[in-house]
Protein backbone atom coordinates (compact mmCIF):
# COMPACT_ATOMS: atom_id res chain seq x y z
CA UNK A 1 0.00 0.00 0.00
CA UNK A 2 1.40 3.41 -1.00
CA UNK A 3 0.41 6.74 0.53
CA UNK A 4 1.41 9.84 -1.46
CA UNK A 5 2.92 12.98 0.04
CA UNK A 6 2.03 15.90 -2.24
CA UNK A 7 3.45 19.43 -2.10
CA UNK A 8 2.19 22.21 -4.40
CA UNK A 9 0.53 19.66 -6.66
CA UNK A 10 3.74 17.67 -7.12
CA UNK A 11 4.86 14.38 -5.64
CA UNK A 12 7.19 15.17 -2.75
CA UNK A 13 7.54 11.61 -1.44
CA UNK A 14 5.61 8.53 -0.46
CA UNK A 15 5.13 6.01 2.34
CA UNK A 16 5.20 2.39 1.15
CA UNK A 17 3.80 -0.39 3.36
CA UNK A 18 4.52 -4.06 2.69
CA UNK A 19 3.07 -7.38 3.97
CA UNK A 20 4.30 -10.94 3.49
CA UNK A 21 0.95 -12.10 2.15
CA UNK A 22 -2.09 -10.56 0.50
CA UNK A 23 -3.96 -8.33 2.87
CA UNK A 24 -7.04 -6.16 2.35
CA UNK A 25 -6.91 -2.90 4.28
CA UNK A 26 -10.23 -1.59 5.52
CA UNK A 27 -11.53 1.70 4.13
CA UNK A 28 -11.40 3.38 7.53
CA UNK A 29 -7.67 2.54 7.83
CA UNK A 30 -7.01 3.77 4.28
CA UNK A 31 -8.89 7.01 5.02
CA UNK A 32 -6.88 7.47 8.20
CA UNK A 33 -3.64 6.97 6.23
CA UNK A 34 -4.79 9.56 3.68
CA UNK A 35 -5.57 11.98 6.49
CA UNK A 36 -2.16 11.46 8.05
CA UNK A 37 -0.56 11.98 4.63
CA UNK A 38 -2.35 15.33 4.27
CA UNK A 39 -1.21 16.39 7.72
CA UNK A 40 2.38 15.35 6.98
CA UNK A 41 2.30 17.14 3.61
CA UNK A 42 1.05 20.30 5.27
CA UNK A 43 3.76 20.07 7.90
CA UNK A 44 6.43 19.52 5.25
CA UNK A 45 5.20 22.58 3.34
CA UNK A 46 5.31 24.68 6.52
CA UNK A 47 8.84 23.54 7.35
CA UNK A 48 10.11 24.18 3.81
CA UNK A 49 8.41 27.58 3.62
CA UNK A 50 9.99 28.53 6.92
CA UNK A 51 13.37 27.34 5.63
CA UNK A 52 12.94 29.40 2.46
CA UNK A 53 11.96 32.44 4.53
CA UNK A 54 15.08 32.01 6.65
CA UNK A 55 17.16 31.66 3.50
CA UNK A 56 15.70 34.90 2.14
CA UNK A 57 16.55 36.71 5.39
CA UNK A 58 20.12 35.36 5.37
CA UNK A 59 20.62 36.29 1.73
CA UNK A 60 19.38 39.84 2.36
CA UNK A 61 21.85 40.14 5.23
CA UNK A 62 24.72 38.89 3.07
CA UNK A 63 23.69 41.19 0.24
CA UNK A 64 23.47 44.22 2.53
CA UNK A 65 26.88 43.51 4.04
CA UNK A 66 28.41 43.14 0.58
CA UNK A 67 26.89 46.39 -0.67
CA UNK A 68 28.10 48.28 2.41
CA UNK A 69 31.57 46.75 2.21
CA UNK A 70 31.80 47.41 -1.51
CA UNK A 71 30.94 51.08 -1.01
CA UNK A 72 33.78 51.44 1.52
CA UNK A 73 36.40 49.11 0.04
CA UNK A 74 35.54 49.57 -3.62
CA UNK A 75 35.89 45.89 -4.52
CA UNK A 76 33.01 43.45 -3.99
CA UNK A 77 35.40 40.52 -4.22
CA UNK A 78 37.42 41.64 -1.21
CA UNK A 79 34.20 42.52 0.59
CA UNK A 80 32.91 39.00 0.06
CA UNK A 81 35.89 37.48 1.89
CA UNK A 82 36.28 40.15 4.54
CA UNK A 83 34.14 38.18 7.00
CA UNK A 84 34.54 34.44 6.31
CA UNK A 85 31.89 33.48 8.85
CA UNK A 86 29.29 35.27 6.76
CA UNK A 87 30.32 33.10 3.84
CA UNK A 88 30.94 29.76 5.58
CA UNK A 89 28.54 29.51 8.49
CA UNK A 90 25.21 29.47 6.61
CA UNK A 91 26.37 26.48 4.52
CA UNK A 92 28.57 24.83 7.16
CA UNK A 93 31.47 24.94 4.70
CA UNK A 94 35.14 24.74 5.65
CA UNK A 95 36.49 26.75 2.72
CA UNK A 96 35.47 28.88 -0.24
CA UNK A 97 36.98 30.12 -3.50
CA UNK A 98 35.95 32.82 -5.94
CA UNK A 99 36.92 32.35 -9.58
CA UNK A 100 36.57 35.65 -11.44
CA UNK A 101 38.46 37.66 -14.08
CA UNK A 102 41.10 34.93 -14.32
CA UNK A 103 41.93 35.26 -10.62
CA UNK A 104 41.20 33.05 -7.60
CA UNK A 105 40.41 34.44 -4.16
CA UNK A 106 40.21 31.92 -1.32
CA UNK A 107 39.41 31.70 2.34
CA UNK A 108 39.43 28.85 4.84
CA UNK A 109 40.78 25.38 4.07
CA UNK A 110 41.06 25.03 0.31
CA UNK A 111 43.13 23.01 -2.21
CA UNK A 112 46.24 24.48 -3.86
CA UNK A 113 45.87 26.86 -6.82
CA UNK A 114 46.75 24.20 -9.46
CA UNK A 115 44.22 21.84 -7.87
CA UNK A 116 41.61 24.59 -7.85
CA UNK A 117 42.25 25.14 -11.57
CA UNK A 118 41.68 21.44 -12.22
CA UNK A 119 38.50 21.53 -10.16
CA UNK A 120 37.32 24.59 -12.08
CA UNK A 121 37.87 22.80 -15.40
CA UNK A 122 35.97 19.76 -14.15
CA UNK A 123 33.03 21.84 -12.94
CA UNK A 124 33.06 23.62 -16.32
CA UNK A 125 32.56 20.30 -18.02
CA UNK A 126 29.48 19.43 -15.95
CA UNK A 127 26.02 20.09 -17.29
CA UNK A 128 24.11 22.40 -14.94
CA UNK A 129 22.25 25.70 -15.00
CA UNK A 130 23.24 27.86 -12.03
CA UNK A 131 24.29 25.47 -9.25
CA UNK A 132 26.35 22.29 -9.07
CA UNK A 133 26.84 20.20 -5.95
CA UNK A 134 28.71 17.01 -5.16
CA UNK A 135 29.43 15.38 -1.80
CA UNK A 136 32.23 13.13 -3.10
CA UNK A 137 34.45 14.67 -5.76
CA UNK A 138 36.84 11.71 -5.58
CA UNK A 139 34.07 9.23 -6.47
CA UNK A 140 32.69 11.43 -9.24
CA UNK A 141 36.17 12.01 -10.68
CA UNK A 142 38.98 9.79 -9.31
CA UNK A 143 41.55 12.07 -10.97
CA UNK A 144 40.67 14.67 -8.32
CA UNK A 145 41.17 12.29 -5.43
CA UNK A 146 43.93 14.48 -3.92
CA UNK A 147 41.30 17.13 -3.15
CA UNK A 148 39.59 14.86 -0.61
CA UNK A 149 41.24 16.28 2.58
CA UNK A 150 40.07 19.85 1.87
CA UNK A 151 37.41 19.62 -0.85
CA UNK A 152 35.73 16.26 -0.68
CA UNK A 153 32.41 18.02 -1.14
CA UNK A 154 31.87 21.03 -3.42
CA UNK A 155 29.01 23.36 -4.22
CA UNK A 156 29.48 25.84 -7.09
CA UNK A 157 27.23 28.67 -8.25
CA UNK A 158 27.75 30.24 -11.66
CA UNK A 159 28.28 34.01 -11.62
CA UNK A 160 28.23 34.73 -15.35
CA UNK A 161 26.62 33.27 -18.42
CA UNK A 162 29.93 33.26 -20.26
CA UNK A 163 33.29 32.40 -18.82
CA UNK A 164 34.31 30.22 -15.88
CA UNK A 165 33.30 32.51 -13.03
CA UNK A 166 32.13 30.69 -9.90
CA UNK A 167 31.76 30.95 -6.19
CA UNK A 168 32.56 27.56 -4.67
CA UNK A 169 32.12 26.20 -1.16
CA UNK A 170 34.11 23.21 0.08
CA UNK A 171 33.64 20.58 2.75
CA UNK A 172 36.37 18.39 4.13
CA UNK A 173 36.22 14.64 4.16
CA UNK A 174 33.85 13.37 6.83
CA UNK A 175 34.31 9.78 7.98
CA UNK A 176 30.83 8.27 8.19
CA UNK A 177 29.78 5.17 10.08
CA UNK A 178 26.96 3.56 8.06
CA UNK A 179 24.84 0.81 9.61
CA UNK A 180 23.34 -1.63 7.16
CA UNK A 181 20.53 -4.15 7.73
CA UNK A 182 22.92 -6.97 7.01
CA UNK A 183 26.30 -7.11 5.34
CA UNK A 184 25.87 -5.63 1.83
CA UNK A 185 28.77 -7.73 0.60
CA UNK A 186 27.22 -10.97 1.85
CA UNK A 187 25.90 -13.09 -1.06
CA UNK A 188 22.15 -13.55 -1.42
CA UNK A 189 20.72 -16.94 -0.62
CA UNK A 190 17.48 -16.42 -2.51
CA UNK A 191 17.35 -14.25 -5.60
CA UNK A 192 13.55 -14.30 -5.88
CA UNK A 193 12.43 -10.67 -6.46
CA UNK A 194 9.07 -11.44 -4.82
CA UNK A 195 10.82 -12.09 -1.50
CA UNK A 196 11.07 -9.03 0.75
CA UNK A 197 14.24 -10.13 2.55
CA UNK A 198 17.29 -10.25 0.24
CA UNK A 199 19.40 -12.14 2.74
CA UNK A 200 18.79 -14.62 5.48
CA UNK A 201 20.53 -12.53 8.14
CA UNK A 202 19.43 -9.02 9.13
CA UNK A 203 22.06 -8.62 11.78
CA UNK A 204 23.24 -4.99 11.94
CA UNK A 205 26.50 -4.46 10.07
CA UNK A 206 28.53 -1.23 10.11
CA UNK A 207 31.28 0.14 7.90
CA UNK A 208 33.35 3.38 7.74
CA UNK A 209 32.75 5.33 4.53
CA UNK A 210 35.72 7.40 3.32
CA UNK A 211 36.26 9.94 0.54
CA UNK A 212 33.00 11.77 1.08
CA UNK A 213 31.70 14.85 2.86
CA UNK A 214 28.43 15.53 4.57
CA UNK A 215 25.83 15.72 1.79
CA UNK A 216 24.49 19.14 0.89
CA UNK A 217 20.91 19.42 2.13
CA UNK A 218 18.11 20.81 0.02
CA UNK A 219 17.97 23.90 2.26
CA UNK A 220 21.72 24.49 1.78
CA UNK A 221 21.36 24.08 -1.97
CA UNK A 222 18.52 26.63 -1.98
CA UNK A 223 20.66 29.00 0.11
CA UNK A 224 23.69 28.56 -2.16
CA UNK A 225 21.61 29.28 -5.24
CA UNK A 226 20.09 32.35 -3.59
CA UNK A 227 23.52 33.69 -2.58
CA UNK A 228 24.72 33.16 -6.15
CA UNK A 229 21.76 35.10 -7.58
CA UNK A 230 22.31 37.89 -5.06
CA UNK A 231 25.98 38.06 -6.05
CA UNK A 232 25.06 38.31 -9.72
CA UNK A 233 22.79 41.26 -8.90
CA UNK A 234 25.53 42.92 -6.84
CA UNK A 235 28.08 42.40 -9.62
CA UNK A 236 25.73 44.04 -12.11
CA UNK A 237 25.15 46.98 -9.74
CA UNK A 238 28.87 47.43 -9.09
CA UNK A 239 29.72 47.23 -12.78
CA UNK A 240 26.94 49.71 -13.61
CA UNK A 241 28.32 52.20 -11.09
CA UNK A 242 31.83 51.68 -12.42
CA UNK A 243 30.57 52.20 -15.96
CA UNK A 244 29.05 55.56 -15.00
CA UNK A 245 32.25 56.58 -13.21
CA UNK A 246 34.36 55.43 -16.14
CA UNK A 247 32.17 57.34 -18.61
CA UNK A 248 32.50 60.47 -16.49
CA UNK A 249 36.25 60.03 -16.19
CA UNK A 250 36.54 59.26 -19.90
CA UNK A 251 34.74 62.47 -20.78
CA UNK A 252 37.14 64.43 -18.59
CA UNK A 253 40.23 62.68 -19.96
CA UNK A 254 39.02 63.08 -23.55
CA UNK A 255 38.47 66.80 -23.00
CA UNK A 256 41.93 67.14 -21.45
CA UNK A 257 43.63 65.35 -24.35
CA UNK A 258 41.52 67.36 -26.81
CA UNK A 259 42.75 70.64 -25.29
CA UNK A 260 46.36 69.50 -25.26
CA UNK A 261 48.79 71.37 -27.44
CA UNK A 262 50.61 68.17 -28.37
CA UNK A 263 49.23 66.47 -31.51
CA UNK A 264 48.02 62.99 -30.49
CA UNK A 265 46.26 60.15 -32.30
CA UNK A 266 45.01 57.02 -30.46
CA UNK A 267 44.10 53.64 -31.99
CA UNK A 268 42.89 50.31 -30.60
CA UNK A 269 44.80 47.03 -30.67
CA UNK A 270 43.65 46.37 -34.26
CA UNK A 271 44.93 49.76 -35.40
CA UNK A 272 41.47 51.33 -35.79
CA UNK A 273 41.33 55.00 -34.91
CA UNK A 274 39.71 55.89 -31.57
CA UNK A 275 40.59 59.56 -31.18
CA UNK A 276 42.73 62.42 -32.50
CA UNK A 277 42.81 65.86 -30.93
CA UNK A 278 42.49 69.32 -32.43
CA UNK A 279 46.25 69.91 -32.32
CA UNK A 280 46.81 66.86 -34.54
CA UNK A 281 44.20 68.03 -37.04
CA UNK A 282 45.66 71.56 -37.09
CA UNK A 283 49.22 70.34 -37.62
CA UNK A 284 48.45 67.74 -40.29
CA UNK A 285 45.50 69.43 -41.95
CA UNK A 286 43.47 66.20 -41.59
CA UNK A 287 40.27 65.91 -39.59
CA UNK A 288 39.30 62.81 -37.62
CA UNK A 289 36.83 61.62 -40.26
CA UNK A 290 39.70 61.30 -42.76
CA UNK A 291 41.62 58.88 -40.54
CA UNK A 292 40.19 55.37 -40.17
CA UNK A 293 43.31 53.34 -39.30
CA UNK A 294 46.92 54.01 -38.29
CA UNK A 295 48.04 53.29 -41.84
CA UNK A 296 46.22 56.50 -42.83
CA UNK A 297 48.56 58.36 -40.47
CA UNK A 298 51.56 56.88 -42.28
CA UNK A 299 50.30 58.37 -45.55
CA UNK A 300 50.62 61.87 -44.09
CA UNK A 301 54.42 61.70 -44.15
CA UNK A 302 56.77 62.19 -47.07
CA UNK A 303 58.39 58.88 -46.05
CA UNK A 304 55.27 56.74 -45.34
CA UNK A 305 57.20 53.48 -45.43
CA UNK A 306 59.28 54.55 -42.43
CA UNK A 307 56.13 55.12 -40.41
CA UNK A 308 54.67 51.77 -41.50
CA UNK A 309 57.83 50.01 -40.34
CA UNK A 310 57.60 51.76 -36.97
CA UNK A 311 53.99 50.64 -36.51
CA UNK A 312 54.89 47.09 -37.54
CA UNK A 313 57.60 46.93 -34.86
CA UNK A 314 55.08 48.06 -32.24
CA UNK A 315 52.58 45.37 -33.22
CA UNK A 316 55.39 42.83 -32.93
CA UNK A 317 55.83 43.83 -29.28
CA UNK A 318 58.93 46.00 -29.70
CA UNK A 319 59.70 49.02 -27.45
CA UNK A 320 58.36 52.52 -28.29
CA UNK A 321 59.67 54.02 -31.52
CA UNK A 322 61.07 57.54 -31.83
CA UNK A 323 62.36 59.34 -34.87
CA UNK A 324 62.30 62.45 -37.02
CA UNK A 325 60.09 62.58 -40.09
CA UNK A 326 58.61 65.15 -42.44
CA UNK A 327 54.90 65.81 -42.71
CA UNK A 328 53.59 66.35 -46.22
CA UNK A 329 51.32 69.41 -46.19
CA UNK A 330 49.32 70.45 -49.21
CA UNK A 331 50.33 73.89 -50.43
CA UNK A 332 53.24 74.11 -47.97
CA UNK A 333 56.73 72.78 -47.66
CA UNK A 334 57.22 69.57 -45.70
CA UNK A 335 57.17 70.08 -41.94
CA UNK A 336 59.91 68.34 -39.93
CA UNK A 337 58.49 66.74 -36.79
CA UNK A 338 59.60 64.34 -34.10
CA UNK A 339 57.41 61.23 -33.87
CA UNK A 340 56.85 59.00 -30.85
CA UNK A 341 54.84 55.81 -31.35
CA UNK A 342 54.18 53.42 -28.48
CA UNK A 343 51.93 50.54 -27.50
CA UNK A 344 49.87 50.39 -24.31
CA UNK A 345 50.02 46.93 -22.70
CA UNK A 346 47.16 45.47 -20.66
CA UNK A 347 47.31 43.45 -17.45
CA UNK A 348 47.36 40.19 -19.39
CA UNK A 349 50.26 41.35 -21.57
CA UNK A 350 48.07 41.88 -24.62
CA UNK A 351 48.14 45.28 -26.33
CA UNK A 352 45.31 47.68 -25.49
CA UNK A 353 46.16 49.99 -28.35
CA UNK A 354 48.63 52.51 -29.75
CA UNK A 355 49.46 56.18 -29.24
CA UNK A 356 51.23 58.32 -31.84
CA UNK A 357 52.41 61.76 -30.70
CA UNK A 358 53.95 64.43 -32.91
CA UNK A 359 56.36 67.06 -31.58
CA UNK A 360 57.20 70.15 -33.57
CA UNK A 361 60.97 70.26 -33.96
CA UNK A 362 62.88 73.30 -32.62
CA UNK A 363 62.27 76.40 -34.72
CA UNK A 364 65.86 76.63 -35.92
CA UNK A 365 65.43 73.19 -37.57
CA UNK A 366 62.19 74.31 -39.14
CA UNK A 367 63.80 77.52 -40.34
CA UNK A 368 66.80 75.67 -41.77
CA UNK A 369 64.49 73.25 -43.59
CA UNK A 370 62.41 76.17 -44.89
CA UNK A 371 65.53 77.97 -46.19
CA UNK A 372 66.75 74.83 -47.95
CA UNK A 373 63.36 74.32 -49.53
CA UNK A 374 63.17 78.00 -50.63
CA UNK A 375 66.67 77.94 -52.09
CA UNK A 376 65.97 74.76 -54.05
CA UNK A 377 62.66 76.18 -55.31
CA UNK A 378 64.28 79.41 -56.56
CA UNK A 379 67.13 77.56 -58.22
CA UNK A 380 64.67 75.42 -60.14
CA UNK A 381 62.72 78.54 -61.16
CA UNK A 382 65.92 80.30 -62.28
CA UNK A 383 67.04 77.37 -64.40
CA UNK A 384 63.56 77.19 -65.91
CA UNK A 385 63.90 80.77 -67.14
CA UNK A 386 67.55 80.59 -68.21
CA UNK A 387 68.84 82.71 -65.28
CA UNK A 388 72.17 82.36 -63.51
CA UNK A 389 72.21 82.86 -59.70
CA UNK A 390 75.25 84.84 -58.37
CA UNK A 391 77.00 84.80 -55.00
CA UNK A 392 75.39 88.08 -53.88
CA UNK A 393 71.91 86.63 -54.29
CA UNK A 394 71.12 88.37 -57.58
CA UNK A 395 70.04 86.63 -60.78
CA UNK A 396 71.20 87.54 -64.25
CA UNK A 397 69.80 86.58 -67.62
CA UNK A 398 67.61 87.56 -70.55
CA UNK A 399 64.38 87.79 -68.51
CA UNK A 400 64.89 90.87 -66.34
CA UNK A 401 61.47 90.72 -64.65
CA UNK A 402 61.83 87.12 -63.50
CA UNK A 403 65.40 87.86 -62.45
CA UNK A 404 64.12 90.75 -60.33
CA UNK A 405 61.43 88.57 -58.71
CA UNK A 406 63.91 85.85 -57.75
CA UNK A 407 66.58 88.37 -56.65
CA UNK A 408 64.06 90.09 -54.41
CA UNK A 409 63.16 86.76 -52.84
CA UNK A 410 66.83 85.88 -52.29
CA UNK A 411 67.58 89.19 -50.61
CA UNK A 412 64.50 88.86 -48.39
CA UNK A 413 65.61 85.37 -47.34
CA UNK A 414 69.04 86.80 -46.44
CA UNK A 415 67.43 89.51 -44.31
CA UNK A 416 65.43 86.85 -42.42
CA UNK A 417 68.52 84.69 -41.97
CA UNK A 418 70.55 87.66 -40.65
CA UNK A 419 67.92 88.37 -38.00
CA UNK A 420 67.43 86.38 -34.83
CA UNK A 421 66.20 82.81 -35.27
CA UNK A 422 62.81 82.85 -33.61
CA UNK A 423 59.43 81.25 -33.74
CA UNK A 424 58.42 83.30 -36.81
CA UNK A 425 61.49 82.60 -38.99
CA UNK A 426 60.14 79.42 -40.54
CA UNK A 427 56.72 80.99 -41.05
CA UNK A 428 58.23 84.03 -42.79
CA UNK A 429 60.30 81.83 -45.09
CA UNK A 430 57.26 79.73 -45.96
CA UNK A 431 55.23 82.85 -46.70
CA UNK A 432 58.11 84.23 -48.80
CA UNK A 433 58.20 81.07 -50.91
CA UNK A 434 54.43 81.16 -51.40
CA UNK A 435 54.58 84.87 -52.36
CA UNK A 436 57.42 84.26 -54.83
CA UNK A 437 55.49 81.43 -56.51
CA UNK A 438 52.44 83.65 -56.74
CA UNK A 439 54.46 86.54 -58.27
CA UNK A 440 56.07 84.20 -60.79
CA UNK A 441 52.69 82.78 -61.70
CA UNK A 442 51.20 86.25 -62.25
CA UNK A 443 54.19 87.21 -64.39
CA UNK A 444 53.67 84.12 -66.56
CA UNK A 445 50.00 85.04 -66.99
CA UNK A 446 50.98 88.59 -68.04
CA UNK A 447 53.49 87.26 -70.54
CA UNK A 448 50.95 84.88 -72.00
CA UNK A 449 48.27 87.60 -72.24
CA UNK A 450 50.72 90.14 -73.78
CA UNK A 451 51.95 87.63 -76.34
CA UNK A 452 48.35 86.76 -77.44
CA UNK A 453 47.37 90.44 -77.66
CA UNK A 454 50.41 91.30 -79.78
CA UNK A 455 49.55 88.63 -82.29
Amino acid sequence: MVVLLVREGKLWGLVAAHHYSARNVRFAVRAACDLLAEVVSTRIAAIENYAHAQVAVMVRRVEQRLIEATSTEGDWRLALFRNPRTLFQPLEATGAALFTAGEILTSGEVPSTPELRELQSWVDAQSFDTLFSCSSVAKANPALGLLTPTASGVMAVRLSREGSEYLMWFRKEQLLSVTWAGDPSKPMVNNDPMELSPRCSFAAWSEIVRGTALPWTSAEIVLGRAIGLALVDIIVQVHSVRLLIAEHQLAGVRASVQRSGEPVVIADARGHLLFCNHAFAALTGRVESEIAILQDVAKMFIEPQLMRQALATLKAGQPPWRGEMTLAREGHIGLPVSVRAETVPGRDGESLGFIVTLFDLPENKRAAAARRHLKGSMQRAARGHGLTPSMDGTNRGADDVMAAILTNASLAAMDIADGPIGALAATFLEELETSTHRAASLYEQIRTFTGVAAE
